[in-house]
């Protein structure tokens, strides 16, 4: 069974999302009023997960303006503004904050 720890990636660019992603990093897009991101993270949360790794890259203040407001989950913000890490690259670098156990990568 997959354990209480999730990976969520929202460093990407962004760039097949443009123009809606000129001012914001992809997850922080609304749809029907609420981001992506709060969407995943509410899935996981309704999932089980208790703490979770957020990575950022593009735009980073607004992913740390977003984890600050969401006070009913641990999450760690991962910096990445200095790297391109891809998919991998993050889940890699995330390993020694998930723990050993199972755990979710929300994309």
């Amino acid at each position: 069974m997959i354990g209480s720890h999730a990976m969520v990636l929202a460093a990407g660019l962004g760039t097949r999302m443009q123009p809606l992603t000129l001012d914001r990093p992809k997850p922080l897009i609304e749809v029907a009023g609420r981001s992506l991101l709060d969407r995943g993270v509410d899935t996981l949360k309704r999932s089980g997960v208790t703490h979770m790794v957020v990575n950022k890259h593009y735009l980073p203040d607004q992913i740390d303006a977003w984890a600050g407001k969401r006070d009913d989950l641990d999450i760690t913000v991962q910096d990445e503004t200095g790297l391109l890490l891809d998919t991998g690259g993050g889940v890699a670098q995330a390993l020694p904050l998930l723990g050993d156990d199972p755990f979710f990568v929300l994309k």
